[in-house]
């Protein structure tokens, strides 16, 4: 996964929970006077979309993915603002920010095993500004197995 999504081993990945997302989800309004607006939450169903037709709502088609995908084991959120868009409510072309509280949130901070001494001291650095420094692991990706 570090070649895959972060280049040459080089980044930081967040681990997180559902609950801890849950909890961490601020709500979120398109304005202060609105109501807040509901986060959805769930794994994708991956299908042969080639084959099956699917038969589910706007939302509902949120949470599937072509088959050929399913070794990503992909959790996604959602907001809908179709209720808000049927109500002549204006919704930002450029989408919208979900505020989290980012303590909450953390489980923990693996740093890649191929991240430049710089760029991991900042990251070390940032997370002990928030009080999130004894979450951090170094990924043991490129390490030797002790079965060898």
């Amino acid at each position: 996964m570090w070649q895959l999504y972060a280049g040459a081993w080089k980044g930081v990945a967040i681990l997180s929970t559902p609950s801890r997302i849950a909890a961490a989800a601020e709500p979120f309004r398109l304005q202060p006077e609105y109501g807040h607006e509901d986060l959805w939450a769930g794994n994708v169903r991956y299908v042969d979309l080639l084959k099956e037709r699917l038969r589910v709502s706007m939302l509902h088609r949120f949470w599937y993915k072509h088959a050929a995908f399913s070794w990503e084991r992909e959790f996604r959120l959602a907001i809908s603002l179709r209720t808000a868009e049927e109500f002549g409510v204006a919704v930002p072309a450029e989408g919208i920010k979900v505020q989290f509280e980012v303590p909450q949130l953390v489980h923990r901070i693996f740093i890649g095993p191929s991240l430049p001494p710089s760029d991991e001291q900042a990251v070390r650095e940032a997370a002990e500004a928030i009080g999130l420094g004894k979450y951090i692991r170094t990924s043991s990706m490129l390490g030797t197995p002790r079965y060898t």
